[in-house]
């Protein structure tokens, strides 16, 4: 299905929506855990996919807990497939 993810820098209290054209039972993992748990990573998908907004601070270390993910909606539907999954820590 047809996701959008919502991406906050908590550090420049910015947001925005990354389109995940096929969520899937392991997207959560990879978003979590996985590839995308990781906050550089996370900025390192936004600025190469081009969400607009982001400062251009590639290959930096950002730090745990920057890149947090608020919610993530099906766009069918409007339902919210999950909320906070930022591993081990708090709000920012």
């Amino acid at each position: 299905m047809i996701a959008d993810i919502y991406l906050r820098d908590s550090k420049t209290g910015m947001c925005r929506i990354y389109r995940e054209p096929n969520w899937t039972e392991g997207s959560e993992f990879y978003w979590s855990e996985g590839n995308f748990g990781c906050d550089d990573n996370r900025y390192q998908a936004l600025w190469y996919l081009d969400c607009p907004g982001f400062p251009d601070e590639i290959g930096c270390t950002l730090g745990p807990n920057r890149i947090r993910i608020d919610k993530v909606v099906c766009v069918e539907t409007g339902e919210i497939l999950e909320s906070d999954m930022n591993m081990g820590s708090s709000a920012a």
